[in-house]
């Protein structure tokens, strides 16, 4: 059996990439989110569900993940914080929040799950246009932006440092989806793809990409800003 870990696993795109996963016969999926109400509703044996916060809760989500399996398949650091706020009104903690959920934590998850993953485990980092280079920018959202940015950078670096281990690593910067997320952040905003169908092409993506791309920062958006 294949083990995929999605984290931001409680709602929108995180939570129909379990039912993507789980109707997959070959794969135990170990979903972790602060919010488990509709995972808790899921009645299978495949399903780990850790409930707990990425950020003030990460040593113990960690060591549960490390314990309920013994190699990792698939990677997604799907959860996400975002901010609507100007810089000026940007406060100290507001930085340090987001980035511990954008960036900090997928970053310690790699280094820390390392010693289970496998050749031919992939990582994917699910980024935003709003941190894709060259890409139409928002008011407001320069902290989340900039989060992404990172997040995308960090699977540039993970495919190379590890391309001997046989593991890769690539980010998918989607583009606006029909999600609680998107109505906060851009109110307003024309949504055409929705979290299912945006999940299925991460789920298809999962388990092909990695045989044609490593080290890759994808675009997955119907726009062309």
């Amino acid at each position: 059996m294949k083990t995929v870990v999605i984290t931001g696993a409680g709602r929108g795109i995180g939570f129909s990439l379990v039912q993507s996963f789980l109707s997959d016969p070959d794969y135990n999926v170990i979903a972790t989110s602060r919010n488990i109400d509709q995972l808790s509703k899921i009645e299978n044996s495949r399903l780990t569900i850790i409930k707990g916060d990425l950020n003030s809760d990460y040593t113990f989500i960690k060591e549960q993940i490390l314990a309920a399996c013994c190699s990792i398949s698939t990677l997604l650091n799907n959860a996400a914080q975002i901010l609507n706020k100007p810089i000026l009104e940007t406060s100290d903690s507001d930085i340090l929040q987001v980035m511990d959920t954008n960036f900090n934590v997928p970053y310690k998850l790699i280094r820390d799950l390392e010693s289970h993953f496998q050749k031919g485990t992939h990582i994917i980092n699910i980024s935003s246009m709003s941190g894709f280079q060259g890409s139409k920018k928002f008011k407001g959202l320069s902290l989340y932006s900039a989060s992404k940015a990172a997040l995308a950078s960090l699977a540039e670096c993970v495919a190379e440092e590890w391309k001997e281990k046989g593991v890769c690593c690539n980010c998918l910067a989607l583009g606006a989806v029909d999600t609680d997320m998107i109505k906060i952040s851009i109110p307003g905003m024309e949504t055409r793809i929705t979290s299912n169908q945006m999940a299925q092409y991460i789920y298809d993506f999962s388990l092909k990409g990695h045989q044609f791309y490593n080290g890759r920062v994808l675009p997955v958006t119907l726009s062309t800003i």
